[in-house]
């Protein structure tokens, strides 16, 4: 027992000398003032930290000798070597400013700043920068606090639930200790080792803050244009301001500079190191409707030419729609077993890597490793030359599963980030924080965390990964007679109803009348994929005093074809144009207020049966048949608020001659098809994503002589188109949708049987610019052959918002051309137009009509899509 002892004090002691102390320090500037957000490295542990705004650090290390690197833009870099005793060290850093090297930065004979050659050289080896490391472990302290200091009195008032207007005016913080696993090229596995917050739990981000997983190397950097980005120099003017030491490197200081306004680019500044070309350090704002983001992320040799980010620092001044705050976050990474692609010689050359990368090459590859080797060679590297290897050192050094994922057509939602949470992760002391928190809390933080609130807030907030909604008004849906809604009628099953306001008044025209009546929908599903919806209507129309009544259905089945069945009955008034015309909704307001009938209507009493689906991916194959009889209708009253009477209800007189009541039977074949059309699968449901090649349609139409009858359409049309999506920039778009078509017989052809060109001719229309025309009248047609063309160039910065102070707005511009020739007309008509507005949700646009070379007519439309959407 007397050697027990002994022994066991002498553990005891020993224990206390060996265990972590703190090391607490302050950075400040040679005039004594705080540096804010200055940075740590620490040598011996890999290890990264962010001063806060006061300048100071703290972190726990173990007894020793360690070497620090201190930095902070502005500042000249300083390196010291620390002793860390038994009781610690608190230590004080002063960074002298530094001054700008100006006599080095020279502007070349052709007058092009230094700057361009050195993103170029950095912009070609972006790829190897973004692939050099294959894996690691690191330890990462995460901190984030926001406060809403002010938000407008209308959405105050918008805001039913108090509890969440008491947090207007509080600061909310968040810290969280997480041990992080990368794996080549972006899977990342995130433990949340400790965890704390006061943000109520109804509130908290699911799993708390993610790490940043977006790479400054990669095109889309934090949803931006990067400036390492191949195409960077379309968006990015460069400046070199400065050139200094660190280290063995020399460092360039770099400005970005965003050719236009845009939330899709940077300004600021980013760092290159002279001859690794990788990024040393980045210093970037970006504005957004109206909040500012500063980011700031240095990077530091943590191999040998092995540059990584240690510390990331965000900060936003909230200045959205009159809602005024702020938000921070801090990180700092402590890395551990890191695996390079090759080893740490390889780095300084892409063909050595190249050559680790792949130990055996095909001729294409040894190809491609030669122009590799022969663009490195050059000392002057040209743009074309840094795109041109950018791209071939992606294309060797890539790995394979990106060059799979990409190659697929199906898009699989990768996990990037997989989150873990320790079971002890809300339940640690203060003792494990002050060990691994290396930022310390301000005054109000720490106030904030001792006082974390709960609050019943079910039904007013919905969390997401790293996002908060907060609904406004009411949490859901009534259900009543008024508003309408759904009931459930067990299991899947439900009925839907448009309610009174809605259901009740359906439509106004001179022909039939007010429509008095409700839709009902009844959907259920009948397998976890396959769902089917029936969907009758009634109403009674005022002037005709009779019914009229559809009744619709659908089946979805076979998900990953698409498979699609839909039937429909009915008697009801049609317009002759059909779905190419005036909506319904605007005819019934210009008849009512106005006197101005646009439609015209006929009386069809139908039978339809239509079947979709995919014969291999994207290609799709559409059948089916129908039967109608039409009668044309006139109009039985005249009542309208203000305006002319109203029209007859035919185009012309040739309608009233030629439209006795004529019976159709149809049917139909179409084949659409869109090469590589990438998909992705949802609730087991097959959706179609993107194509970078156009979509081509093949249409067959046949009238069948099955009926006795002399009144019988008789004719065989056959129409082609293709149309597509074209991204020409990240800010310019350019559609277009070109058709053709012939009558190959026309027997017998009446009015809803001829072909009829999409038309708009009122100023307001739910059509988008894009397919349609805007100051053809309605019925324009065609009954023999026919050539369209639609081109619409959409752009953020087209015009008007090449003015710097419009750069600012949310809209963007379009230019519009489109034309038609059919064969019973002279010349071509056309229209060329401009238009502002928000995409295709609203458009404003002034418009000019030509036939052939002769001028037309002029005219102003809007197209408010999105508020018919609503309907």
């Amino acid at each position: 027992m007397k050697q027990i002892i002994p022994c066991l004090c002498f553990f005891l002691f020993s224990f206390t000398f060996l265990s972590a102390q703190v090391l607490k320090g302050k950075v400040v500037s040679s005039n004594g003032e705080p540096v804010s957000n200055a940075t740590v490295y620490i040598h011996e542990i890999t290890s990264g930290i962010v001063a806060d705004e006061q300048g100071k650090f703290q972190i726990k290390l173990n007894p020793g000798t360690y070497t620090c690197d201190f930095r902070s833009i502005g500042f000249e870099a300083q390196t010291k070597t620390i002793d860390i005793k038994s009781t610690g060290a608190e230590i004080q850093i002063v960074l002298v400013d530094k001054p700008l090297n100006l006599k080095e930065v020279i502007i070349t004979r052709s007058k092009e700043d230094p700057a361009y050659q050195i993103m170029r050289q950095a912009i070609a080896r972006a790829p190897f920068h973004l692939y050099q490391v294959s894996s690691f472990t690191s330890d990462n302290y995460l901190k984030g606090s926001a406060k809403i200091e002010k938000i407008p009195g209308l959405m105050k008032m918008m805001i039913n639930d108090k509890k969440i207007l008491s947090l207007i005016g509080k600061l909310l913080v968040l810290e969280s200790q997480n041990e992080i696993s990368y794996q080549s090229p972006s899977r990342y596995t995130q433990k949340v080792i400790a965890y704390k917050s006061s943000i109520p739990k109804e509130m908290e981000p699911k799993g708390g803050i993610r790490i940043p997983t977006s790479s400054i190397y990669e095109p889309v950097f934090m949803d931006e244009i990067s400036p390492l980005s191949p195409q960077a120099f379309r968006y990015y003017k460069f400046k070199l301001e400065d050139i200094f030491t660190s280290g063995n490197y020399q460092v360039n200081k770099i400005k970005i500079t965003p050719k236009v306004n845009s939330s899709k680019l940077f300004s600021g500044y980013i760092y290159i190191l002279n001859g690794n070309w990788s990024v040393y350090s980045v210093d970037f704002s970006e504005t957004e409707l109206g909040t500012v983001t500063r980011t700031k992320i240095d990077y530091h040799e943590v191999r040998p030419d092995v540059f990584l980010p240690i510390t990331y620092e965000m900060n936003a001044t909230i200045g959205t729609m009159g809602v005024k705050g702020y938000g921070r976050f801090y990180s700092s990474v402590k890395y551990k077993n890191i695996k390079l692609n090759e080893s740490a010689n390889q780095a300084k050359s892409p063909k050595i890597m190249v050559k680790a990368t792949q130990p055996s090459l095909s001729k294409k590859q040894q190809k491609t490793l030669d122009k590799i080797t022969e663009l490195s060679a050059k000392e002057k590297v040209t743009t074309k030359d840094a795109i041109k290897l950018a791209r071939l050192s992606a294309s060797v050094i890539e790995p394979e599963e990106l060059k799979e994922r990409r190659e697929s057509l199906e898009i699989k939602n990768v996990e990037l980030v997989k989150m873990e949470i320790d079971s002890m992760a809300t339940k640690r002391d203060s003792t494990f924080w002050e060990d691994v928190r290396n930022v310390p809390l301000q005054v109000d933080e720490a106030k904030s965390l001792s006082q974390k609130d709960s609050m019943d807030l079910s039904g007013s907030v919905k969390t997401t990964n790293n996002s908060i909604e907060i609904n406004l008004g009411r949490s859901g849906r009534s259900n009543n007679l008024l508003s309408g809604g759904s009931i459930g009628l067990g299991g899947s099953t439900r009925l839907h109803y448009n309610g009174l306001m809605q259901g009740l008044l359906k439509e106004y025209n001179f022909v039939d009348g007010f429509w008095f009546g409700q839709t009902l929908t009844l959907k259920t599903n009948t397998t976890k994929t396959n769902s089917l919806s029936i969907s009758p209507s009634v109403y009674y129309t005022t002037a005709r005093k009779s019914l009229v009544w559809t009744l619709d259905g659908s089946y979805q089945y076979s998900p990953i074809r698409k498979g699609l069945f839909s039937f429909s009955a009915g008697n009801t008034s049609e317009d002759i144009q059909q779905s190419n015309g005036t909506s319904r909704f605007i005819n019934s307001v210009s008849s009512l207020f106005f006197g101005d009938n646009v439609i015209r209507f006929y009386q069809r009493k139908y039978l339809f049966a239509e079947n979709q689906i995919d014969i291999s991916n994207g290609l799709r194959l559409t059948t089916g048949a129908a039967y109608e009889n039409r009668l044309l209708l006139s109009n039985q009253t005249n009542y309208h608020f203000w305006g002319n009477s109203p029209r007859p209800n035919s185009p012309s007189s040739a309608y009233t001659t030629d439209f006795p009541e004529n019976y159709a039977t149809t049917v139909w074949m179409k084949m659409e098809y869109t090469p590589f059309f990438r998909y992705r699968i949802r609730d087991g449901r097959k959706e179609y994503v993107s194509s970078a090649y156009p979509t081509f349609t093949a249409d067959y139409k046949k009238t069948m002589n099955l009926l006795n009858k002399t009144e019988q359409a008789s004719y065989d049309r056959l129409s082609l188109s293709v149309r597509q999506s074209l991204k020409l920039s990240e800010f310019d778009k350019l559609t277009y949708n070109i058709s053709a078509g012939t009558f190959l017989t026309k027997k017998k052809l009446y009015a809803p049987d001829l072909k009829y060109f999409s038309t708009s001719p009122l100023f307001i229309t739910e059509k988008s610019f894009d397919a349609t025309f805007s100051l053809l009248d309605n019925y324009s047609n065609s009954h023999s052959r026919w050539l369209a063309a639609h081109v619409n160039w959409s752009s953020d910065y087209l015009l008007l918002k090449r003015i710097s102070f419009l750069q600012t707005y949310l809209f963007n511009e379009s230019l519009q051309v489109r034309s038609y020739w059919s064969e019973q007309n002279k010349s071509p008509y056309t229209e060329i137009g401009y238009s502002i507005g928000f995409s295709n949700l609203g458009r404003l646009g002034v418009f000019g009509a030509f036939d052939g070379s002769k001028y037309k007519s002029t005219g102003i439309k809007l197209s408010i899509p999105l508020f018919f959407s609503f309907r």
